[in-house]
């Protein structure tokens, strides 16, 4: 295993099916090549693994859960965990089985409603830790109730702060 480069990550995953663009790419890079060895990383909302697999390349030693309401068929073998959710919200399934505490950087793309949103940031909070990040996908005019649900979370919330807007998404760090 080793890392591989931005370009060459990005270039293998434009064959898989999805919505992960090359700047959306470029805002998360550096905080995922950065994890040390063995850190645990989540994404919730997958879909086919576009980004999951540019995750992996540019650092293969990381941990990877992903976490979806279905399997839509990408190859997973560099995935520590795989969740299906089905009908459960994905965050009962992952309170069930995880400690406090336990996540370097969680990325949030999944059902897009406010009631949702609000749900899975109250799920992965609490699951992020100190010096860890939650990256939020679509927050961008497109999908107000993804905005409204993070804006007022961020209001309402001392132990995260913005580092990094661009391109859909936003990043705030647990202090």
């Amino acid at each position: 295993m080793k890392y591989t480069t931005f370009d060459k990550a990005f270039k293998a995953i434009e064959r898989i099916e999805g919505w992960f663009t090359r700047d959306e790419a470029s805002v998360l890079y550096p905080f995922v090549r950065n994890l040390i060895v063995d850190s645990h990383m989540v994404e919730v909302g997958t879909w086919k693994g576009r980004s999951t697999t540019f995750f992996h390349l540019i650092n293969p030693f990381i941990k990877i859960t992903t976490v979806d309401i279905k399997d839509r068929g990408f190859k997973h073998e560099h995935v520590e965990k795989k969740i299906m959710a089905n009908d459960m919200y994905a965050h009962e399934l992952i309170m069930a089985n995880q400690k406090a505490d336990f996540v370097f950087i969680v990325c949030l793309d999944a059902c897009h409603d406010y009631e949702a949103v609000k749900e899975d940031i109250a799920t992965w909070e609490v699951l992020t830790r100190l010096g860890g990040h939650i990256a939020f996908h679509d927050y961008e005019p497109n999908h107000p109730e993804v905005m409204r649900a993070v804006d007022e979370w961020l209001e309402n919330n001392q132990s995260f702060e913005v580092v990094a807007k661009a391109n859909h998404i936003l990043i705030a760090k647990r202090i």
